[in-house]
């Protein structure tokens, strides 16, 4: 199995999952299992494992409470491709997706970054590089989303924390905390290549994503540095009160 699609849901977006897997069974690369895991919710991705399983192989793991970060752990730990695509229950992919990640897959990296596309608004996710590079920076990851990463499971053994992600105390960054981490213990590469469709989100973070991405800034960084990233985000945002709150409340419990 070359690819396992790590797929976290609370199992009550039953049209975006349908248009997943619709869109999964029309990938050209067919090498791949996916790996669903429920939240609370399991009767209808069930009958959705149940209806595409002579498609493609589809795992499903049951979980009794919520979680994005434990659900993913738990995902991870019955993962068997050599490399595993974060995927999402509102996420879609164009049927070249998979053909494309794996040729950039056996370019010899541990960690294959790209970019998300909004079929919608027909616009790129963010702003993005237009050139492809190796040479990554800790800025660089600060903002990558989960669904741009695929990464080599036996070479990147990296599970979430659990800290971080929905349903926990810090409920956002936890895709930047792994990809981090991740990297410090592989080489990494981005692509400008479309992989995957997501509709784009629009607005400032919420005061409780701020406090989050205060406590993402002091796991991650010396003070000096959060300092930096949090006047980008004044210019951004103007309110960095949150920020701070989460980066104080971090480091005392830590």
């Amino acid at each position: 199995m070359f690819f396992s699609i790590l797929v976290p849901t609370m199992g009550t977006r039953e049209s975006e999952l349908r248009r997943l897997f619709e869109s999964l069974n029309e990938q050209l690369f067919r090498d791949f299992e996916v790996v669903v895991v429920t939240q609370l919710h399991h009767e209808f991705v069930e009958s959705l494992a149940q209806q595409w399983s002579s498609s493609f192989k589809v795992k499903h793991v049951k979980l009794e409470k919520a979680g994005l970060s434990y659900a993913r752990n738990q995902g991870l730990a019955v993962c068997e491709g050599e490399w595993v695509v974060l995927s999402d229950d509102d996420a879609w992919y164009p049927k070249t997706a998979f053909e494309q990640i794996h040729s950039l897959c056996v370019d010899r990296k541990d960690i294959v970054l790209t970019q998300i596309y909004d079929p919608v608004s027909m616009k790129l996710y963010k702003d993005y590089r237009s050139e492809s590079t190796s040479k990554l920076r800790k800025f660089f990851m600060m903002s990558r989303s989960s669904i741009e990463i695929a990464y080599n499971r036996k070479n990147i053994s990296v599970t979430f924390d659990e800290n971080f992600g929905l349903g926990a105390k810090y409920p956002c960054g936890e895709e930047v905390d792994f990809l981090l981490r991740a990297w410090k213990r592989g080489n990494a590469m981005y692509a400008p290549i479309i992989t995957v469709y997501h509709q784009k989100k629009s607005g400032a973070p919420s005061e409780i994503q701020q406090y989050a991405k205060g406590a993402l800034y002091a796991k991650n960084f010396s003070r000096f540095i959060a300092m930096i990233i949090t006047i980008r985000d004044k210019l951004k945002h103007r309110n960095t009160k949150e920020y701070w709150r989460g980066y104080r409340d971090y480091k005392k419990r830590n």
